[in-house]
């Protein structure tokens, strides 16, 4: 007898591919879903870097194949201004996704977990860092 998880969708892909594919979202800006190891280098030399994570839980929904989870982003920029500006416009670009599909997922709605704040980041000092987190929901579209 074989057991197959019923697929939940992937809200942190929707979340990236709602970022990425945004209007407002710069050109400079990178978005990804995880840190890299030349960090300083491409911050310094490309502009602004947005990590997007999945904080690990979640709770998966009544109906088949909805998700509830939290999203972690991350902003790293050279200046304690971009960092701040970039953050508050992932912030509201995330605000933007309800009622729409990214990456196979219908976004049902974005709440604020914490509200966009400044953290020192040990492993690359000389960079300003933005932390914010929002509880996201969604089905299979």
């Amino acid at each position: 007898m074989s057991v197959t998880a019923d697929p939940l969708p992937d809200l942190k892909l929707a979340a990236i591919t709602w970022i990425r594919g945004h209007t407002d979202l710069p050109a400079t800006v990178t978005v990804a879903g995880a840190t890299i190891d030349t960090l300083q280098d491409v911050v310094t030399n490309t502009g602004p870097y947005v990590a997007v994570y999945r904080p690990p839980g979640g709770q998966p929904g009544f109906w088949a194949y909805t998700d509830t989870c939290m999203i972690n982003v991350q902003v790293w920029a050279v200046t304690e201004s971009d960092a701040r500006d970039t953050g508050a416009l992932i912030h509201a670009i995330l605000h933007t996704a309800p009622g729409n599909t990214a990456a196979g997922v219908w976004i049902a709605s974005v709440d604020d977990v914490t509200g966009l704040g400044e953290a020192h980041d040990p492993g690359v000092p000389d960079l300003y860092r933005q932390i914010l987190t929002v509880r996201m929901s969604g089905h299979a579209a």
